[in-house]
This record gives C-alpha cells, structure tokens and sequence, in this order.
C-alpha cells in the first residue's frame, strides 16, 4: 500500500495544503478577528468540509458534476457568491477601523461578525463544502494512485485521512501562530490593512471559483 504511488499523492497533497487558498486566508482572518479559538473553530469547520467532499465523490456526485456541468455551475456559484460576501464582510471592516483610528486613537475589541466560535466554523464548512473543484479533484485524480492491485477502499481511506491530517496540522498552525502574533497585528492601521488584503483575496478567490471549469 506505501508504494511510490502513494508518496507521491502525499507530495501533491502536501503541495495543496500549503498553497494559499480561501482556507488559509479565512483561518488568518478570523484568528485576527477573535483569536486563537475562533482560527481553531474555522480550522475545524474548513477540515469538516474537506471530509465531506471525498464522502461526495465517493457517492458518485462528482461524476454528476463531470457529467452534468449544470450542476456544477450552480454549486460553485453559490460558493463564489459566498466567498464574495467574506470578502465584502472584511472590506467593511477595513472601512470602520480606518473611520474608527482618524476619529481616535483607541484601542479595537473583538470584531462582532465573528464574535462566536459557531459562526467560525460554519464559515469554514461553508467556505469548503461549497467548493465542488475539491469533489471533482478527489473523483479524476485520486484513482490515478491507485493501482488495479490495491485494496481500493483502504488506500483511498488512507490517502484521505493523510491530505485531512496535513490541512489540520498547516491551519491549526496557522491559527496558533497568528494567534500568538494577534497583540501586533490587530494594531488599527496594520488590522484595517490585513482586512483590506483578506476582503481582496476572498474576492479574487471567489472570482476564479466563478470562472472555472469542470477539468
């Protein structure tokens, strides 16, 4: 089972984890907005809809996605519209904190919109389960690993907790890091600038789940 196919799945799942993505960025915005607990909730939320996806192309449903484009359209739609609404969400926050540090020099609390620990980790659920790329990419690439030999299910069980465990370890990383780094960089003209950026990617990401294709 721990043949050359094998490591090299981990290599590319590896490469995935740590490309930065809407995961990565929501983990950082939201440990910014409420600390290490809320980076951790959206850590939670963005691997519980990771495990969710091989559930679907396990059941066949990224094959419809293949096959019937229609489908796959209006779930990704759905996903950019919401990763378009984060990124709104952030843009608005960058604006209060700008008002907020012209009008006075004091200190920034926790951001309300994402005062509680449920709504990090449905933001992060959403932010994954709304993704259908990650469903067609376990359905066209995981059998390319897997050779005709192989306890089919096993493996597959195998390579999916491995890519699970590698997101869990790099986002919860990410979360306790900034979370540590948190005293620094929810400063008002550093933490307006980082909601800036966040809004600007989520948007970007958003745009090319839009625009992309069924491979």
């Amino acid at each position: 089972m721990f043949d050359p196919l094998f490591w090299a799945f981990l290599a590319l799942a590896a490469l995935l984890t740590i490309t930065p993505g809407a995961d990565t960025v929501l983990t950082l915005r939201n440990t910014l907005g409420g600390g290490t607990r809320d980076g951790l909730c959206t850590m939670a939320g963005i691997c519980s809809g990771f495990v969710f996806q091989p559930f679907l192309a396990t059941l066949g449903v990224a094959a419809l996605f293949v096959r019937l484009p229609v489908a796959f359209t209006a779930v990704k739609i759905v996903g950019a519209f919401y990763l378009l609404y984060l990124g709104i969400q952030s843009f608005r926050e960058a604006v209060r904190l700008w008002r907020q540090r012209m009008a006075s020099d004091a200190g920034i609390g926790r951001r309300k919109c994402i005062g509680s620990s449920w709504r990090c980790y449905r933001e992060g659920l959403l932010t994954n389960a709304l993704n259908p790329k990650i469903a067609v990419f376990y359905f066209a690439v995981l059998p390319q690993f897997i050779k005709p030999n192989d306890p089919v299910l096993m493996k597959s069980l195998l390579m999916t907790f491995c890519h699970y465990l590698m997101g869990v370890i790099w986002l919860g990383g990410i979360a306790i890091c900034a979370g540590k780094m948190r005293a620094v960089l929810t400063k008002p003209r550093i933490k307006a600038s980082l909601e800036a950026v966040s809004g600007l990617a989520m948007i970007g990401f958003g745009a090319r789940l839009a625009f992309s294709r069924v491979r």
